[in-house]
């Protein structure tokens, strides 16, 4: 499991890939969000996004 943003805690073998947001999903505390297994986008925290993409491998 991995804190990706403040409010959400994710199963690492869940997430199918990391996305940019465009600008109309942008916000001010998440830059690109994780699309999982089961279609659900989850934000992903501008601070958080390197650890995101190195423990994803």
């Amino acid at each position: 499991f991995l804190r990706v943003h403040r409010s959400y805690v994710v199963n690492t073998d869940c997430i199918a890939a990391l996305e940019k947001s465009t600008a109309q999903q942008n916000t001010a505390a998440s830059t690109g969000f994780s699309l999982m297994n089961n279609g659900d986008q989850v934000p992903v925290s501008r601070r958080i996004l390197p650890m995101v993409r190195s423990a994803l491998g």
